[in-house]
């Protein structure tokens, strides 16, 4: 088993009876006791044997037909309308008539003093 630099987690190429796997999968393989070669430069062998998978991953690279650093757009989110508070349970229908004439006061009161601050 040979670790390589090439090969990202969770790849693995078997040619003959080497198993090619990623530098962090080989360390994680050694630590349980297998045999493990880790190759952190690529030999002229790991080249041969993984040239088929390099043309592979090219030609899916130069066959993608959208701009380098492109991604297809995600979907428009869905709108959710905001329910008023009228509509809401425990809303303004649902207040009293005496506490919604007290904030009518508290209200006209607050716009008299913003008013008076203004012209000062």
């Amino acid at each position: 088993m040979i670790g390589h630099p090439d090969l990202a987690s969770g790849a693995t190429v078997l040619r003959g009876e080497t198993l090619y796997v990623s530098v962090a999968e080989a360390i994680y393989r050694e630590s349980r006791g297998e045999d493990v070669d880790i190759h952190l430069t690529p030999t002229e062998e790991d080249g041969k044997a993984l040239s088929d998978l390099r043309s592979r991953a090219r030609h899916r690279w130069e066959s993608d037909r959208l701009p380098d650093g492109w991604t297809r757009p995600l979907p428009p989110a869905p709108v959710q309308q905001q329910p008023s508070p009228k509509d809401v349970p425990g809303g303004i229908s649902d207040i009293p008539e005496e506490l919604r004439a007290l904030a009518e006061r508290i209200r006209a009161k607050e716009g008299s003093l913003e008013d008076q601050a203004e012209r000062r």
